[in-house]
């Protein structure tokens, strides 16, 4: 589910395997919010497994928009090892 609650501000909640037919992390919750601070700066923070502290993890990033060139930044923090996944996208649109 997306709701856009104004032109600069998404949230977004998914359900991941309600019935837990996968046996590991069936019934996860996900959420995420972005936020446009400017015409071309997003900051992003949302999480997975929340339901599930083995799994969990905490995300955040930013995306950058100028003259046809976007880029996104970001990072997902695992709380029970401690590692951290980033990642970078760069687009360009024409």
């Amino acid at each position: 589910m997306q709701l856009k609650i104004n032109d600069r501000i998404t949230f977004a909640l998914d359900a991941y395997d309600v019935l837990n037919k996968s046996g590991t992390v069936g019934g996860d919750l996900r959420i995420g919010f972005e936020g446009w601070i400017t015409e071309n700066l997003a900051l992003r923070i949302g999480g997975y497994h929340f339901n599930n502290p083995d799994y969990r993890a905490i995300t955040g990033g930013f995306g950058i928009r100028f003259k046809g060139w976007e880029i996104d930044y970001g990072v997902m923090y695992f709380d029970a090892s401690g590692n951290a996944v980033h990642m970078l996208g760069i687009t360009y649109k024409f």
